[in-house]
């Protein structure tokens, strides 16, 4: 809201501005709080995404070393499947970790 005071064609000063906007004003605590759980969705994020491609290496070596596939099939499945996933794994992380102020 501008104040009675301005003339119709002037620009609002600062304090005009802040001063009707104080209930929608961030608190530093709250700012804080909002850090913290950034940072601690980021972490679980990470560790998710480590976890899971650590099971699907697990599960690949597990089904190479059972035998259950052909000398080209084994080349192709490392080659497509480990490989995109170590891929998508690291852009996400690289995201989220990028995107850090």
């Amino acid at each position: 809201m501008v104040s009675s005071e301005n003339n119709e064609g002037e620009i609002p000063s600062v304090d005009d501005v802040t001063s009707t906007a104080g209930a929608r004003q961030t608190q530093p605590e709250q700012v804080s709080d909002i850090l913290a759980s950034q940072e601690k969705t980021r972490s679980y994020l990470a560790y998710v995404l480590l976890g899971l491609l650590a099971l699907n290496l697990l599960g690949i070596a597990v089904y190479l070393g059972l035998g259950g596939a052909t000398p080209e099939s084994k080349r192709e499945l490392i080659t497509l499947v480990w490989t995109s996933l170590v891929t998508l794994v690291s852009g996400a992380l690289g995201f989220y970790f990028g995107s850090k102020n």
